[in-house]
């Protein structure tokens, strides 16, 4: 797990800093220089780390390696899925798959989608979810996604695969398309300089710009992550769940990459500030530069749909039980 920007300020067991989550994961071989001022450790001889989070031994340092352990994302990354137990679920792409399609087909293997269901229960407000079909062609998804969303403009899109996108819609750097894009497999993004990418203005995107959901669930060592062997293929890391391989790709809301890794290998101006990454595993520079990164707080992106009672109270105004 990494997270770049703020963590969920909710999260319920700790609130620790970002950079104690980042740092009781590494290694110290990958710290090769001395850290920002108050950051609370220090670099010594051969990038051995001293201070208040990297001795293991410290009661602060356990407890988050307990958090972890159990619930290794933040809470915002989980949502109910079962409104009488009040089970909650790693968030993943599934969750927000319609049951339709814009021409009112069916699209099938709707089973997990709870956030959707939850939508639907609540009388789909805003109506702003759309789907857009796999072809089995991550570009020809690409294109018909960038189809819809100059049809529909701001809502969220449910995209059935991959897509390997030049960029989002029409515009340059000024333009911001307020939509959420979540992807069922993998997001590959190549153009340079294009509009940059919001979240939709509801809660029922939570916050999110970009999701990858492809890969494997609370993997072990995924595909594609960081600290394995990279093997480039026009500019992205094969076998990452985000890539970016165009200068100036930019989002403002949350980059959701659940199982497995980001890969930046693209420049950004220095004046842009991104939007926070949760993602399970993410690097720079891989295949190519990725220089002037800088990500934001974002602190109105860490939000949820309305919640639905509790009991049998739940469960009638969610309309399901699991």
């Amino acid at each position: 797990m990494i997270v770049t920007g703020v963590m969920d300020p909710n999260r319920r067991s700790d609130k620790f800093q970002v950079h104690d989550l980042i740092l009781l994961q590494m290694t110290s071989a990958q710290i090769t220089s001395a850290p920002p001022a108050g950051m609370g450790y220090t670099v010594g001889s051969g990038g051995n780390i001293t201070g208040q989070i990297y001795d293991k031994n410290t009661t602060k340092a356990q407890d988050i390696a307990a958090s972890l352990a159990t619930r290794p994302y933040s809470d915002w990354a989980y949502y109910e899925i079962n409104h009488v137990t009040h089970e909650e679920g790693l968030i993943q792409a599934s969750f927000f798959k319609p049951d339709y399609k814009d021409d009112g087909v069916t699209a099938t293997g709707a089973v997990d989608n709870y956030i959707y269901q939850d939508y639907v229960a609540k009388g789909k407000p805003g109506d702003i979810f759309r789907y857009v079909a796999d072809t089995g062609n991550a570009t020809t998804n690409a294109t018909n996604l960038k189809t819809s969303i100059a049809a529909n403009g701001q809502k969220l899109y449910y995209v059935d695969g991959d897509i390997t996108i030049d960029d989002f819609g029409a515009g340059n750097g000024s333009t911001n398309l307020q939509i959420t894009v979540i992807v069922k497999g993998k997001v590959w993004w190549t153009g340079n300089n294009g509009p940059y990418v919001s979240t939709v203005p509801s809660d029922w995107g939570l916050g999110i710009a970009i999701l990858a959901g492809g890969g494997t669930a609370s993997p072990t060592a995924p595909t594609g992550c960081a600290n394995t062997t990279v093997t480039c293929s026009s500019g992205h890391a094969v076998g990452s769940q985000f890539s970016t391989s165009g200068n100036g790709d930019i989002w403002k809301g949350i980059l959701y990459v659940p199982n497995g890794n980001v890969d930046i290998s693209a420049n950004v101006s220095m004046t842009d500030l991104l939007g926070p990454v949760v993602a399970w595993s993410m690097a720079q520079g891989q295949c190519g530069n990725a220089n002037n990164f800088h990500f934001g707080e974002c602190t109105s992106c860490w939000v949820h749909p309305p919640k639905f009672g509790t009991g049998l109270i739940g469960m009638l105004q969610g309309q399901r039980i699991f």
